[in-house]
């Protein structure tokens, strides 16, 4: 049996976000751990938003919720604490979420063998009878246990406050979400279309430490709507159908680039390949090929 079974409320939250930089920065919370079942919530935020008109939560900040719970709902099944990688996640988006409203994601194992564990997650607001989106993801499971958190010593927690001046960069976005995460379009570049910028709060693994996969997937999308609108004009954002996010390598603490190119594209729908890189985009860390509908 894993040990997270028999921790209180407050240990859990402590594990899978207090000591996560970037889950964090979300303001996520833990509700319920049993075994192969873990309960995520999100709750509404300002920064998190896709626009401050609409009060609607930004598809990037779902993608890591769902990134998040999925991986962490295999150790649940784990005698020993690992460590889990997410290899590749395919996200089905449903409908928008409410405006004003947090989501919860319910994630659940679907299979668990020593080194790699596949899992299902649903993302639903208020409305739980109609889901926002589902996914399926297949993470790594590393040998070796990883180091327990040490509870209420200051330097292992990374408290929300993601609303702070160092967090948001009004120059760099009119989107609250894209602003937070330091994602903008790079047009001093001609090898890639956007670019993220470091900051401690998109770590999500404290001890390589990396930046968390929700957060490379975030620029993706960002990236890969970015050149959509640019290449039709569009004055109104596409909404993101599904995405298919695959990991190639471990995104070092660096500013993180992302170049799209339109793979198909008809009246009422397009689809994009997006790679993301550090160093060459001949040496990709992450890659996703993402569905839209063009809204008009």
């Amino acid at each position: 049996m894993s040990p997270l079974l028999r921790w209180p409320i407050r240990d859990l939250q402590d594990f899978f976000v207090d000591c996560v930089p970037h889950q964090s920065a979300l303001g996520l919370q833990v509700t319920e751990c049993l075994d192969g079942h873990l309960s995520v919530d999100m709750p509404f935020a300002d920064y998190l938003t896709d626009s401050r008109a609409s009060e609607i939560l930004h598809e990037g900040g779902i993608i890591s919720l769902i990134d998040a719970s999925a991986g962490s709902v295999l150790l649940t099944q784990r005698k020993e604490l690992r460590r889990t990688a997410t290899l590749d996640l395919r996200i089905d988006f449903l409908r928008r979420c409410r405006p004003g409203e947090g989501v919860s994601c319910q994630a659940k194992s679907l299979k668990v063998s020593r080194n790699v564990g596949v899992t299902h997650a649903k993302v639903h607001d208020s409305d739980e009878d109609s889901p926002i989106a589902v996914a399926t993801g297949t993470f790594a499971i590393f040998q070796g246990e990883a180091e327990p958190h040490r509870f209420g010593e200051g330097d292992t927690r990374f408290r929300n406050d993601a609303k702070s001046a160092s967090r948001i960069d009004n120059s760099i976005s009119d989107n609250p979400y894209e602003q937070m995460m330091g994602i903008r379009p790079d047009d001093d570049s001609e090898r890639s279309d956007g670019c993220m910028t470091f900051r401690e709060h998109l770590i999500g693994n404290p001890y390589v430490p990396a930046i968390h996969g929700g957060a490379v997937a975030s620029l993706l999308h960002a990236t890969a709507k970015l050149v959509l609108m640019r290449e039709t004009s569009a004055t109104m954002p596409p909404k993101m159908l599904s995405c298919s996010l695959e990991y190639l390598g471990s995104p070092l603490t660096r500013n993180t680039f992302a170049s799209a190119s339109i793979s198909s594209i008809s009246r009422r729908f397009a689809n994009v390949r997006v790679i993301a890189f550090q160093e060459s985009p001949d040496h990709p860390i992450a890659a996703a090929t993402i569905q839209f509908l063009l809204v008009t």
